[in-house]
């Protein structure tokens, strides 16, 4: 199994191991826990299962939720608004926390107006991989909306493994705290290789059948039980 080390590059002093990065698969949202496998009484009954299955029983949804690691905020953050103007406090006033890249570095991006440029989260953890990996650094998957959004990118963490910071955009509309445990960014590290895109031919298709039959001959559980394979982030 491979590692990856985060290393705090500031704050060792006062940054609790609460919000220190953990596995995808120890923080799984709330509305996951809560939600039932399917709606029928008779847990028992395939068929009635697969009739009134929830996402739950999606395995692609609970692998994008508990893949890589997540990095959460580190102190509670206040975004407000006066006058047209976003600005931000936080309550460990030990570092700058959050900065600015200036408008013109953003100009255009996405198409939206950002006259006072993007703000950004310091990030304190420097992230090393095994050479020939990098790290994909995204929005915490299928988790509710917590007021603002990384620009998502990817770092050849084998060789740069300094703090990645996290240019962001609020929420439209949002003002408000977010709390310091907040996921705000999951980090997959993955091998870089090179790929060409190719189409296929009759040999897929007769492929593509053979898994279609195969798993339309049970009621449940047909991904699961013969193509998903173990992902494991310790």
């Amino acid at each position: 199994m491979e590692s990856i080390i985060f290393t705090l590059t500031y704050g060792d002093e006062w940054i609790p191991k609460e919000y220190y990065p953990v596995p995808g698969v120890k923080v799984v949202p709330e509305w996951y826990k809560k939600m039932e496998t399917s709606h029928t009484k008779d847990k028992t009954d395939n068929r009635s299962v697969r009739e009134s299955q929830t996402i739950k029983r999606c395995m692609p949804i609970l692998d994008s939720i508990t893949t890589g690691y997540v990095i959460k905020t580190h102190t509670d953050i206040y975004v407000k608004c006066t006058d047209g103007v976003i600005s931000f406090e936080w309550a460990n006033d030990t570092s700058d926390t959050i900065t600015f890249h200036p408008a013109y570095q953003v100009v255009n991006y996405k198409n939206l107006e950002l006259p006072h440029g993007a703000p950004k989260l310091r990030n304190p953890w420097g992230i090393k991989t095994p050479k020939g990996y990098s790290c994909l650094f995204i929005n915490p998957l299928h988790r509710p909306a917590c007021g603002i959004k990384i620009l998502e990118g990817i770092v050849d963490t084998d060789g740069y493994t300094n703090s990645v910071q996290f240019p962001f955009l609020v929420d439209e509309g949002f003002i408000g705290t977010i709390p310091a445990g907040t996921p705000i960014a999951q980090v997959i590290p993955f091998k870089r290789q090179s790929f060409r895109i190719k189409f296929g031919d009759i040999v897929e298709r007769k492929e593509n059948d053979n898994v279609a039959k195969m798993l339309r001959s049970t009621w449940i559980n047909g991904y699961r039980n013969r193509w998903r394979q173990n992902k494991d982030y310790l």
